[in-house]
């Protein structure tokens, strides 16, 4: 049997979640709504969430996976236009990055297991840079806004994630609103 003093705290605990759940969806709707409002480029912002089902002994745990959100349909990493700001700031760094990946694909491009694509693509990406010289202020530009949208995104926890939108889900945030879809995964 309970005592009175644990069933208070119990009853506290609940109306302190309650509130958390509360806040944390004020939170995320502010953000959120702000991000559209900073950014007039902003169509739309998406990331998956869930529980793996694959099990090797470990347990299982629900993960937000936001860390490359995408960003009007396509995922962005802050890996990537860090990497590509610093290259594009020194025009050696270009060229020395191309000559790199080049290398890389010969080194892979008759072995099976091996994908190059991701290299030619980064190549051709380089080479397009490179060639323009316009793109520092845009990739100033998309981290700045790539840092903005993951400031928003981690206010909140994961428990609150999965209170939120739910589990298994993909899900796609727009200046109307969010709506979550069924996610594949593994």
């Amino acid at each position: 049997m309970k005592s009175d003093k644990l069933k208070s705290i119990e009853k506290q605990i609940a109306k302190l979640e309650s509130q958390r759940h509360t806040e944390s969806l004020k939170c995320i709707k502010k953000g959120l709504k702000q991000l559209f409002v900073d950014f007039e480029d902003l169509e739309s912002i998406g990331w998956r969430q869930y529980t793996p089902y694959w099990n090797d002994g470990d347990t299982c745990d629900f993960t937000v996976y936001n860390d490359d959100p995408d960003i009007n349909g396509e995922e962005v990493s802050e890996w990537h236009l860090k990497t590509t700001l610093e290259q594009v700031k020194n025009e050696a760094n270009f060229l020395e990055a191309i000559k790199e990946l080049e290398e890389q694909v010969d080194r892979y491009k008759d072995n099976e297991w091996h994908s190059t694509d991701q290299y030619v693509e980064r190549i051709t990406d380089l080479r397009d840079l490179y060639a323009s010289k316009k793109d520092q202020a845009r990739l100033k530009y998309e981290l700045k806004r790539l840092l903005a949208i993951k400031k928003v995104l981690d206010s909140i926890s994961e428990d609150e994630y999965l209170n939120i939108f739910g589990d298994h889900v993909q899900v796609l945030v727009t200046k109307d609103g969010w709506r979550t879809e069924r996610a594949e995964h593994g």
